[in-house]
């Protein structure tokens, strides 16, 4: 575990594949970041929450859950969607920073899944053995929409995480 939290990804691909509005390569690097990750431990959280979301969208959803092309086309678009909104708000404040990650899309994935399953009861995973707390999807989606809305609007030019792509994922996974 020690090695994936001193690796680092190289700057060429950074440079390559990141999200900016200032990037030469601002096409495919609104699909490519999605698929890069500042180092081995954020790909391997990212990895664990769309295999979870996948399995509780393909199963959960009150007909017969999404298949998994569905769920692929939703977790591709959000991805898109995410640095679309990322790139506006940074565009638009004038931040040059650049973004990589899949959390955009991830937010898409939960924004559909507790837009479908709004009375769905979710919890923390390594929290609830300690504190055990439950909380509907509906109002899971409602806090974390706000949340990130806040971080667009007061914290967007001193924070590292890129509170607009999660906003954009949530908005596009309703």
């Amino acid at each position: 575990m020690y090695i994936l939290t001193i690796t680092k990804t190289p700057p060429k691909f950074l440079e390559r594949f990141s999200s900016s509005p200032y990037s030469n390569h601002a096409g495919f690097a609104q699909l490519l970041t999605v698929f890069m990750h500042y180092s081995p431990i954020h790909l391997f959280f990212s990895v664990i929450s769309v295999y979870n979301l996948l399995d509780m969208l393909m199963h959960t959803h009150h007909v017969n859950g999404m298949n998994l092309y569905d769920c692929t086309a939703l977790f591709l678009t959000a991805g898109i969607n995410a640095s679309l909104a990322s790139n506006l708000i940074k565009a638009f404040s004038r931040i040059p920073t650049a973004s990589v990650g899949a959390s955009g899309a991830i937010c898409g994935l939960a924004g559909a899944l507790c837009t479908l399953n709004p009375n769905l009861q979710l919890t923390f995973p390594i929290i609830d053995q300690l504190i055990p707390v439950q909380f509907s999807a509906g109002s899971f989606l409602q806090c974390a929409t706000f949340v990130e809305l806040l971080g667009v609007l007061f914290f967007r030019y001193r924070s590292s995480i890129d509170h607009a792509a999660h906003l954009g994922g949530f908005l596009y996974g309703m």
